[in-house]
């Protein structure tokens, strides 16, 4: 796998890459822009900011190419070093480095090495936005037309509830029924202890000795 695909292909998963004698790349990620009159939402877009120099290389770069090589980290490391060292060579000799789809790496007049970007890059595609409209909503809007007020705002298969507010009433009026009896009851007969004791009498005779005292 060429080295520039392994940079690539590295850049777009972590988003930053360092390399030695280069320079270092960032990916900032735009957000989702609304075009209301194309009734479209577009995609999230990648841009590519480059700055140099790097002195030091990305760790994660020479973990993923020691995994994608089955190679230990110290000869992954070596070989990337050893790579943008020669590039280096190559863009002070007016070379360019093509790293698709981003854009290319070439040296000015000055021998500073300048990032060509491309268009912004997008991996994703723009999502059209239509209308949602209810298969029922021609009916719903007839029925809004011919229904009395408020009943055409009632949700599809929604039935009013009724109120069992006859039920309650009778209560309440047995119940002043009821206490009607009470007080009427108590105002003709006061309440004392006498009248919740027991009014039969028992006669009671007189005790009769069972025993004497010897003199």
């Amino acid at each position: 796998m060429p080295m520039e695909d392994i940079i690539t292909s590295y850049l777009v998963q972590k988003k930053e890459c360092s390399l030695p004698h280069l320079g270092s790349f960032k990916v900032i990620r735009h957000l989702p822009e609304i075009d209301p009159a194309a009734n479209q939402i577009a995609a999230p877009v990648d841009e590519i900011i480059f700055s140099q120099p790097a002195d030091n290389i990305s760790g994660g770069l020479v973990q993923y190419m020691s995994s994608l090589e089955s190679t230990s980290y110290a000869d992954a490391e070596e070989k990337i070093i050893l790579w943008c060292l020669n590039k280096k060579i190559s863009l002070d000799r007016k070379a360019k480095i093509v790293l698709e789809p981003f854009g290319s790496l070439s040296a000015d007049e000055s021998g500073h090495i300048v990032f060509n970007r491309k268009k912004a890059t997008c991996f994703y595609e723009n999502l059209t936005a239509s209308e949602i409209t209810r298969l029922d909503a021609e009916h719903y809007e007839l029925a809004k037309e011919k229904a009395p007020s408020g009943e055409a705002d009632r949700p599809s298969g929604e039935t009013p509830v009724k109120q069992k507010a006859g039920g309650k009433i009778i209560a309440i009026i047995v119940a002043a029924i009821a206490l009607a009896i009470l007080i009427y009851y108590f105002t003709r007969h006061p309440f004392t202890l006498q009248g919740i004791s027991n009014h039969s009498t028992f006669e009671v005779k007189p005790l009769v000795p069972t025993y004497q005292l010897s003199k």
